[in-house]
């Protein structure tokens, strides 16, 4: 999810029908330029290499979403693709959450999630919290830095809990409930779910959790109808 502003532009995003390594390409409306749905940056065009900012997101099922925010307001689309179901994640491997810090990706693959939901970890010197909810498949990033402290997470009798503190958390809002650090949230860390040959193609340097993911990136060519070359 991206903010659709450049230089206090606001931009009108549609899908351009082209692909690029397999991956969508978007095109604005106001200036023609396709960008990258896997990058959020400008391919070809006038504001070529311009980056969107990211916005906190998660990919979840409605049922999960609604349980943690009973006030929310939900947008209804169109429904193009009768395929895309829950069924659509059985295949853990094909799926991961990813990340960038200071030009840095890595991927924590569904795989390796759905064995580990809960997972304390560093990235480029950024401590991180990630929670997976198997249920659903969604899944959460938290950075865990608390006045100062480092927060470890662990689960314990069904519960997330802080092992400084005890205090217990919601890794779904990132929020202490019950404890000393009650009411305490944690700032958002920017995962982006998506294909792992995807990431992997985009990000060939990427780093991958956990180390031993069984999945391999296909050697497959890219049929499309149109390709954007940067």
């Amino acid at each position: 999810m991206y903010v659709r502003k450049i230089d206090d532009k606001e931009l009108t995003f549609h899908v351009s029908g082209m692909l690029y390594q397999r991956s969508l390409i978007m095109r604005d409306i106001e200036t023609g330029t396709y960008w990258s749905h896997i990058l959020g940056r400008g391919m070809q065009g006038p504001l070529h290499q311009r980056k969107l900012k990211v916005l906190p997101s998660t990919l979840t099922d409605w049922k999960t979403w609604r349980d943690s925010h009973p006030d929310t307001t939900v947008m209804v689309m169109s429904n193009t693709r009768m395929e895309f179901t829950r069924a659509s994640y059985k295949n853990k491997t094909r799926y991961g959450a990813g990340a960038i810090v200071n030009d840095k990706p890595k991927i924590w693959s569904f795989w390796g999630l759905d064995r580990q939901p809960l997972v304390n970890d560093v990235l480029e010197n950024q401590s991180l919290v990630i929670w997976y909810d198997q249920s659903s498949s969604g899944v959460w990033g938290w950075q865990r830095n608390v006045n100062g402290d480092v927060l470890e997470f662990e689960r314990k009798d069904d519960k997330i809990i802080d092992k400084k503190t005890n205090s217990v958390w919601d890794l779904k809002l990132g929020k202490s409930i019950e404890g000393p650090l009650a009411g305490t949230t944690l700032k958002p860390f920017i995962l982006i779910p998506t294909f792992q040959r995807a990431w992997r193609t985009f990000h060939k340097d990427t780093a991958i959790w956990p180390k031993d993911d069984p999945y391999k990136l296909a050697d497959d060519p890219i049929t499309a109808g149109g390709v954007v070359v940067e």
